[in-house]
């Protein structure tokens, strides 16, 4: 698209009365006199206009943007660009924090109002910057008139230094923010480190503000500079992120969405193939199957990266508490919870060694083992403990496994009450153990190689929503059969062979204590979280039942190997 340049001088009042100098850089349709497009403001760093700011606008506008870029130093200075060196870098910063904020604000609002008094604009506007103007024009769409902005390493904002006294409300005021947000910046900007990050994408968060924040890479500060950038230009990831500027203008600015509806969007989670990845994207305890390109082939991950947990997958992060540098310890909750399932389960273990007569106690026993096992991976996985990635796998992928073999031990625990082998006996502990140390191991192993891809057997693609039947039956299915099982054997021991009612209160109330903890794991758990702002979801309800379904069940068993219950009679008698 052609563009034709030309500049436009407003007067100022915010800081005496001047003039600032708006460049103007307009897309043209030959033929079209009338043609409407949308604005962009576009702030220039610390060095006013400058040719690479310049270079800037004419993309955007060449996209079919009027964009409108101000000289932000007119109290100072003319609107002459200044130069890349010492000298003017010393006057650029002074002049950045001897300006009013008011001053700052009166610009963006008078270039705001000159693009929409053009007859060429369509009347929505954005804006975007880089620098000292990613900052502006984060303070650009404090006006409610900006549709959206894309802010490029915007300094000062996590410090609050803008301007004359260096106390700017940039960050206290983001919830006036009412269009669309886009953050960018390099992970190695030392301008804007990681704590000062992670101060903005917290506090966006927290007032409620739509937005995207991107960290590159390797990418430093200024990376998007064509000229004397001091060899941090980035022409490959500045073409990435400029693509991402034209995605989100083109979305909220070139079209014409109308009012929103007011409706809440609800996020589909019931699809069978994604129950894996919606459940860890909201309890952080299940499978996730992601994929992260960087410069090998794509691996295929459980958790690429879980700072904060859920985040990288649009999930509601769980920030819990801030520990710093981008590191979050979250579901401190499901942590203590986990830690009082482990000594619940050794008491019930001392409890189950006094039982001398009872039938099935060493396979009891086994149970509330793999069950210990369970919960100590649990107060890793689902903990959201700031983790190296390869350990945080080996866990989920252990934590997947255990749950596998205790719903089989449990399993096991019902046939042992038909005696088809004498309980706890070598040969029937050996069986069980035996049995469940191969799905321990099996699944254990799928996991980790899906994980890890060693052997490429069980690779997902993103072609088929990351489907991998293997670990879906295994992790899933099996273990909801089992516990099915589990329940129906034990009905038909207490009811057809024990002819008593009693102990079903106690297997009832199991039953339905899990299934509470699995209603707050996949429907309550993404609600809880978006109204608490990420401080806790679901799993810590899911810990807290599913302990109490534990215990319920090891009093059922309790209650049925009292010693006056009577011993059936005949082939395949029960419990005495």
């Amino acid at each position: 698209m052609l563009i034709q340049e030309s500049f436009h001088d407003v007067p100022t009042k915010a800081d005496g009365n001047g003039t600032m100098r708006i460049y103007v850089f307009h897309p043209t349709v030959p033929g079209y006199p009338k043609a409407r497009f949308p604005g962009v403001v576009v702030f220039s760093e610390i060095y006013q206009v400058t040719g690479p700011v310049s270079r800037f606008a004419r993309q955007i506008a060449g996209q079919g943007y009027i964009c409108a870029a101000p000289s932000s130093y007119h109290e100072f200075t003319g609107p002459e660009p200044l130069q890349y060196n010492a000298e003017d870098t010393d006057k650029g910063n002074q002049w950045k924090v001897s300006k009013k904020i008011a001053a700052y604000d009166e610009d963006a609002s008078l270039c705001v109002d000159y693009l929409l008094s053009l007859p060429t604009c369509n009347g929505r506007v954005g804006a975007t910057g880089m620098c000292l103007g990613g900052h502006l024009a984060y303070r650009c769409a404090l006006d409610s008139r900006v549709k959206a902005a894309v802010c490029y390493f915007a300094t000062d904002i996590h410090s609050k230094t803008l301007g004359e006294g260096k106390n700017d409300d940039s960050l206290a005021r983001a919830g006036d923010i009412k269009g669309e947000l886009l953050m960018i910046f390099g992970k190695n900007d030392n301008h804007v480190p990681p704590e000062g990050r992670d101060l903005i994408r917290k506090t966006l968060h927290e007032k409620g503000v739509l937005f995207s924040f991107y960290e590159v890479a390797w990418a430093q500060h200024a990376f998007i500079r064509d000229e004397l950038s001091k060899g941090r230009y980035d022409p490959a990831i500045t073409k990435v992120c400029f693509e991402m500027l034209l995605e989100l203008f083109g979305r909220t600015l070139k079209l014409d969405l109308g009012e929103h509806d007011g409706k809440k969007l609800e996020i589909e989670d019931k699809q069978t193939w994604n129950l894996l990845r919606q459940a860890q994207l909201e309890s952080s305890k299940f499978i996730e199957l992601e994929f992260m390109i960087d410069s090998k082939p794509p691996d295929k991950l459980f958790v690429a990266h879980n700072q904060p947990p859920n985040e990288a997958y649009g999930g509601c992060a769980l920030t819990g508490i801030d520990l710093g540098n981008h590191r979050y310890l979250s579901n401190l909750g499901s942590i203590l919870l986990a830690f009082i399932s482990i000594l619940a389960s050794l008491f019930l273990i001392w409890r189950s060694e006094r039982k001398h007569a009872a039938v099935g106690r060493r396979e009891m026993q086994l149970f509330l083992l793999c069950f210990i096992i369970v919960e100590i991976c649990e107060i890793f996985t689902v903990g959201g403990f700031p983790l190296d990635s390869a350990v945080l796998k080996g866990f989920s992928a252990v934590h997947i496994a255990a749950i596998t073999a205790t719903t089989w031990i449990l399993f096991l625990n019902a046939l042992v009450g038909f005696q088809l082998l004498d309980d706890g006996t070598p040969v029937s502990l050996g069986l069980c153990l035996a049995s469940a140390l191969v799905f321990f191991v099996g699944t254990g192993y799928i996991a980790l190689d899906t994980a890890f891809d060693w052997t490429g057997e069980f690779a997902t693609d993103p072609s088929n929503n990351y489907r991998n039947i293997a670990l879906y039956v295994l992790y899933q299915l099996f273990p909801l059969v089992l516990l099915v099982a589990f329940f129906i054997l034990e009905t038909v021991l207490v009811i057809r062979v024990l002819g008593e009612f009693r102990p079903m209160l106690y297997l009832s109330a199991a039953a339905l204590l899990f299934a509470v903890g699995q209603i707050f794991n996949y429907v309550v758990s993404t609600h809880l979280c978006q109204a608490s702002h990420g401080k806790v979801n679901g799993a810590i309800f899911e810990t807290f039942f599913t302990l109490l379904s534990v215990v319920t069940v090891w009093f059922f068993w309790s209650s049925i190997t009292e010693d006056d219950w009577p011993m059936p009679m005949g082939v395949g008698g029960g419990y005495s």
